[in-house]
């Protein structure tokens, strides 16, 4: 009987040890009952990050392939690309949420094809940020869609 306290007891212990800032495991699709690594979540928005997609309730958005759709979050601040032109605003976040002050850019004529204006709207309707795994995701104001980054650092 004290060999099993003894295990009861170590295992609860080692339960008490693990980290508290990792991702759950995940189930890998690809190989049925295997189990991914996990990873440190993130713990703020910052860094250097290419739009990808952005989900609305009508319809999935790709980012266009021509043109650079770029956002580097730092302390206090934020700048990137919009298709061919630099922007720059104020960022805001918290724990959760997410936000933009006006958004400054640049008016050079970009080719057609492109959706810099539609990238800084979704930009400017900015509310809660996500990660999944090294994923950005920005979920915009008045559930009218969510923003997906990935890291290019």
């Amino acid at each position: 009987m004290p060999r099993i306290s003894s295990v009861v007891i170590f295992a609860s212990v080692l339960g008490g040890c693990a980290p508290k800032d990792t991702v759950p495991p995940a189930v890998d699709s690809a190989a049925p009952g295997a189990v991914a690594a996990t990873q440190p979540l993130p713990t703020s928005p910052v860094g250097s990050w290419r739009w990808v997609s952005v989900v609305t309730p009508v319809e999935t958005i790709q980012a266009p392939t021509t043109g650079q759709y770029t956002l580097i979050i730092d302390d206090s601040t934020a700048n990137g690309v919009a298709d061919c032109n630099r922007l720059m605003s104020k960022a805001t976040w918290t724990e959760t949420q997410l936000s933009f002050g006006p958004i400054a850019t640049t008016k050079m004529g970009c080719p057609p094809g492109g959706m810099g204006d539609r990238y800084l709207k979704f930009l400017g309707g900015a509310a809660v940020w996500f990660f999944r795994t090294d994923t950005l995701f920005v979920d915009l104001m008045a559930d009218s869609g969510t923003m997906r980054f990935v890291r290019t650092e």
